[in-house]
């Protein structure tokens, strides 16, 4: 029985370490730009 908690805890761990990274490096490729409103864009105002 122990053996079954010590995988059921060691996997847990496991995907708490590995899932974060996973989601932010998805986030690089959201199209970010598309939520920041025009007018915060200094593209055309020198």
């Amino acid at each position: 029985m122990a053996f079954f908690f010590l995988f059921h805890l060691m996997t847990y761990l496991a995907l708490g370490i590995h899932f974060p990274p996973t989601v932010i490096c998805w986030a690089a490729f959201l199209p970010l730009e598309k939520l920041v409103p025009k007018r915060f864009t200094s593209i055309g105002t020198a």
